[in-house]
């Protein structure tokens, strides 16, 4: 089972390691399934996307600006369709389709 957690900025990728049974921390509410989950539960990962997301901010003490992109995610390719999981800051974001504003580069 591929587990994505993702936290403010950080984003982890662990392999059989949460217990679905246990209460989840920081909450202790139980793990809960979501709608797109479905789409990825038995499905085998044809392939692997990168999903990140642009930023532009101002150097300190100067008008120059600087852009480029974040890490915000992962795009798992199935036969039976694609399920996004990104950084939605407090929480994992779930999406079954292209997410506006994202770039999507090819890991495989």
């Amino acid at each position: 089972q591929l587990e994505v957690c993702a936290w403010q900025l950080d984003l982890s990728l662990t392999w059989d390691r949460i217990d679905l049974a246990a209460a989840a921390w920081p909450t202790e509410e139980r793990h809960e399934w979501q709608p797109a989950d479905e789409l990825a539960v038995g499905a085998e990962v044809v392939g692997l996307d990168v999903v990140e997301n642009s930023y532009s901010v101002r150097r300190r003490g100067t008008d120059e600006l600087v852009e480029g992109w974040l890490l915000s995610g992962l795009r798992l390719r199935t036969a039976a369709g694609d399920l996004t999981v990104f950084n939605a800051l407090d929480q994992n974001g779930l999406a079954s389709g292209e997410l506006e504003g994202m770039r999507y580069r090819p890991l495989s």
